[in-house]
């Protein structure tokens, strides 16, 4: 970095309004916390998702199916029933 540039960051900085940072709202960080999570969360994510699978392997048998449930008649249908 030479000397040129170095002087033209201390009159950036030196200035009061500078295009890049607002005057006012709300200044936002570069290094989002979120950035930090979010690798994070994807290997917790799989690892679930093994676990499931694990537990799915361990435990063939299925879960018993609901019995059909006969289609919810709608609002407009029940009115005229009682009508």
């Amino acid at each position: 970095m030479s000397q040129v540039d170095l002087r033209h960051i201390r009159a950036r900085m030196q200035r009061s309004t500078s295009p890049d940072i607002p005057t006012s709202g709300p200044v936002y960080k570069p290094f989002h916390p979120y950035a930090k999570i979010a690798p994070d969360a994807l290997t917790r994510a799989e690892k679930r998702r093994k676990i499931a699978r694990r537990k799915a392997e361990r435990h063939p048998d299925p879960l018993p199916t609901p019995p059909p449930s006969l289609p919810r008649a709608s609002s407009h249908r029940k009115m005229n029933h009682s009508s």
